[in-house]
């Protein structure tokens, strides 16, 4: 396990063990993102599904332990469990904020408790739609916000299910966010109760 974070800059970089390219910018937007999933004064979870080397978790964790606007924000990685002698994937995240599951085709059981979903280049569509309606099948589902970030060039394959995630408002596309001018990210949310038209 590393534990000496890389220093990050205004500018995104590339790092060997990560496909997506970071920022203090994107930190900081990140956190303002998921901060407003916090509606309550337990702390909100961040589910970030596929989070291999776990650096950028990493670095979201380190800044809501030092930070104020990060203290009632927890972020937990979600990977396939590796057998020995494959090694882990993770290297970065603190294994208490690391859990796992067998396959692609299984849920993480920590949906139940996140506030968040966090998909960083995510290799299949029905992934995220999947746990979009399980999350949408549970009346006490605490999710209320999804970031996807990935390639422009995989947002056509992708938008079809954020779009349709039943319950959520429509996709924000997020401008000057931190990422290389390749990368994007979108954002859904699902309306909060004071948003939501009056019944007809």
């Amino acid at each position: 396990m590393d534990t000496i974070l890389p220093a990050l800059s205004d500018e995104p970089c590339r790092y060997p063990d990560l496909c997506l390219s970071l920022s203090n910018r994107l930190i900081h937007c990140l956190t303002d993102i998921v901060a407003s999933a916090s509606n309550s004064s337990s702390p909100t979870l961040v589910l970030s599904v596929g989070s291999g080397s776990g650096l950028l978790e990493a670095h979201l964790q380190a800044r809501w332990a030092a930070h104020p606007e990060g203290s009632n924000l927890e972020v937990r990685g979600v990977e396939i469990r590796t057998t020995p002698p494959a090694r882990p994937v993770n290297r970065w995240l603190p294994e208490e904020y690391c859990s796992t599951v067998r396959g692609t085709w299984e849920l993480s059981s920590d949906l139940k408790s996140a506030g968040a979903l966090l998909f960083v280049y995510p290799r299949e569509p029905g992934l995220i739609s999947r746990y979009l309606l399980a999350a949408a099948e549970k009346q006490d589902s605490l999710l209320s916000t999804v970031v996807w970030l990935g390639p422009q060039a995989d947002w056509q394959t992708f938008e079809a299910c954020l779009r349709d995630a039943p319950g959520f408002g429509p996709i924000q596309i997020i401008q000057d966010c931190g990422l290389v001018e390749y990368e994007m990210m979108a954002v859904i949310r699902r309306p909060s109760i004071d948003t939501l038209p009056p019944p007809s």
